[in-house]
């Protein structure tokens, strides 16, 4: 596998997507189906089909001799339906 280094900025350089835990933790409401389950492959993987990003790489695979395999939304999709099948 190839050593390439991961520089980061500082701590205090950081910005960060969550700026207001506790707003988003009292605002916050599951999605569920009318039944109230909560279906997490379609949380994560399934809704992103017939959208924009369905083609761009959800999931990238690297191996030890350096070979690499992305997956799209889409590959996973389909991979888990296969596994369904069995």
């Amino acid at each position: 596998m190839s050593k390439n280094m991961i520089h980061k900025k500082p701590y205090s350089q950081n910005s960060f997507n969550l700026s207001d835990y506790k707003q988003l933790y009292d605002d916050f409401i599951w999605q569920v189906d009318p039944n109230h389950n909560l279906n997490i492959a379609n949380q994560a993987v399934d809704k992103d089909l017939n959208t924009v990003i369905e083609n761009k790489v959800a999931l990238r695979w690297l191996s030890k001799n350096d070979q690499k395999i992305n997956l799209s939304y889409r590959d996973l999709v389909k991979q888990t339906t296969d596994l369904q099948v069995c």
